[in-house]
């Protein structure tokens, strides 16, 4: 029998519904790695909402009326045309940015269940654990793309921030 006060066939049930136990020591790796995707995806975050914020601030002195007694600048076609593609960039980088966050966490609760499947070692874990990882591996096929991308549109974002500046700021 279990411990005091089980009823019989109680620690079988409770085994068989518990994941089991992992040794810190055998997955500090795999917690280090994710902590600095973690990182990494934290700073595209937030480059792509401090250019989010920059797009803004600029946009919106250039739209003031000059109420305040300011000159304000004057937005062309071109400037209004890049303003938006600038903001546009940066949202989608923040948002993909995001995406990434989710999938790297979600990553390390999909390896620590995979593990813990295998180390119970039924075969009913086994086959579970099969389904897990594949999961996974979809999910990992998904967040190289999905870095390319929030790191192509925050590339982009700036370029086009730059062009918009020249344009609105040029002679």
């Amino acid at each position: 029998m279990g411990n005091k006060g089980e009823l019989p066939g109680e620690t079988h049930l409770r085994d068989h519904r518990t994941l089991g136990e992992i040794k810190a020591e055998g997955f500090e790796q795999d917690v280090c790695i994710n902590d600095r995707n973690q990182a990494f995806y934290a700073e595209l975050l937030r480059l792509a909402l401090l250019g989010v914020g920059g797009v803004g601030y600029v946009a919106s002195r250039a739209l003031a009326a000059g109420s305040s007694g300011e000159a304000a600048l004057r937005m062309n076609a071109a400037a209004k045309g890049l303003v938006l593609a600038a903001a546009a960039s940066f949202g989608l980088s923040a948002a993909s940015a995001l995406c990434l966050r989710y999938l790297a966490s979600e990553l390390i609760a999909f390896q620590l269940r995979i593990v813990r499947m295998r180390i119970r070692g039924t075969a009913r874990d086994a086959s579970e654990a099969e389904r897990e990882e594949a999961r996974r591996n979809r999910r990992l096929k998904v967040m190289r793309p999905m870095l390319v991308f929030s790191s192509g549109t925050l590339a982009l974002g700036a370029g086009v921030f730059i062009a918009f500046l020249f344009v609105l700021l040029g002679p």
